[in-house]
C-alpha cells in the first residue's frame, strides 16, 4: 500500500479559494479534501498530516482537523510566510527521519518559498504532488512537472470549481462568508476609531463604557447596558476571530488585564471597514 505524507499549507489553500469572492471552505470541502487525496494517491495515516496556518484568522477550521487527531502546526508571530516557514521546518523533520517510511508526499501549496523541499524530497525518490490554485502555482515548480517522480494539479480541477466557483458553491464545497451584522459593524468600527487615538486598548475599560450614560457606546448599543451582557459580547467578537486579546500588566491597577486589537486578517473586519 501507497504510504503518504500530506502537507497543507492552509493559508494558500483558503486565500486563493476565495479568489476575489467572500467565499470560503466548508467542513464539507475539507472532509472531501482529505477524502479525495486518499482516493487518488494512497493510504493517509493521520499522524502524517500537517497543516499549518496563523489560527487566529481560521478558528472553525483549526477546530476540524483537531477532531480529526491531525497535527495543527502552531506558528510564532505573524506576517507574510511565517506559517510557510514552520511547514517547511515539520517537512525537513520528516525527511531526515529514517524510522518514518512514506512513498509519496502531497503538498497543498504552490507557492516558491517550497522548491527547495520539494527539490529535496525528490532527490530521495519520494514521489511529489503539488496543488495549487491555477494562478498561484510558481513557474519553477511548472517546471518541475516533467520529471517522472514529480506531478502538478490545479486545486480549481481538484474541487471542480467551475466558472466563478458556481459548481464548487453548487457541491457545498465552498460558501459564503458570513457578512458581520449591525452590532459587529458597529463595534469594529468603533474599535478602529480608538486604535488611531490610544496606545493600548484595556478590554476592562471598553466593558465599562457600555455602561455609561454619557458615552457613545451607550447611545449605540441599547441592549448591552449591563456590564455581564458587554463582557459577554466582546468575548464573542474575540471567539469569532473579530478581536485578538492579550493579557497585559495595567500599571495603574496593578494587575494583569486582557488588551484587544481589531484582527484586520478577518474578513468581517474586512467587510466592516470597506469604504
Amino acid at each position: 500500500m501507497n504510504k503518504v505524507l500530506l502537507l497543507i499549507d492552509f493559508e494558500n489553500l483558503y486565500m486563493r479559494s476565495l479568489h476575489g469572492e467572500d467565499i470560503k471552505l466548508t467542513e464539507k470541502g475539507l472532509e472531501f479534501l482529505l477524502d479525495e487525496m486518499e482516493k487518488k494517491h494512497g493510504e493517509i495515516d493521520y499522524d502524517r498530516v500537517l497543516v499549518a496556518a496563523i489560527w487566529d484568522n481560521f478558528k472553525e477550521e483549526k477546530m476540524f482537523f483537531n477532531t480529526k487527531g491531525i497535527e495543527v502546526i502552531e506558528t510564532i508571530g505573524k506576517g507574510k510566510n511565517i506559517a510557510d516557514g514552520f511547514l517547511i521546518l515539520k517537512g525537513y523533520d520528516f525527511l531526515l527521519d529514517k524510522k518514518d517510511q512514506f512513498d509519496t508526499v502531497i503538498l497543498i501549496g504552490g507557492d516558491g518559498v517550497y522548491v527547495d523541499l520539494v527539490s529535496r524530497f525528490m532527490k530521495k525518490r519520494k514521489n511529489v504532488v503539488v496543488y495549487g490554485w491555477k494562478d498561484g502555482i510558481n513557474t519553477t515548480l511548472e517546471d518541475f512537472d516533467k520529471r517522472s517522480n514529480f506531478s502538478l494539479h490545479t486545486l480549481n480541477d481538484f474541487f471542480d470549481c467551475g466558472k466563478d466557483f458556481e459548481k464548487a458553491l453548487e457541491n457545498s464545497y465552498f460558501s459564503h462568508i458570513a457578512q458581520p451584522d449591525e452590532k459587529e459593524k458597529e463595534i469594529i468600527r468603533t474599535i478602529a476609531h480608538f486604535e488611531k487615538h490610544w496606545k493600548k486598548i484595556w478590554l476592562f475599560l471598553v466593558v465599562e463604557r457600555f455602561t455609561k450614560k454619557d458615552d457613545d457606546l451607550w447611545k449605540k448599543f441599547p441592549n448591552l447596558r449591563e456590564k455581564t451582557e458587554a463582557k459577554n459580547f466582546m468575548f464573542e467578537c474575540i471567539d469569532k476571530g473579530i478581536f485578538t486579546k492579550k493579557k497585559e500588566y495595567n500599571e495603574k491597577f496593578k494587575k494583569e488585564v486582557y488588551t484587544i486589537k481589531l484582527n484586520r486578517s478577518s474578513e468581517k473586519v474586512k467587510i466592516a471597514l470597506k469604504k
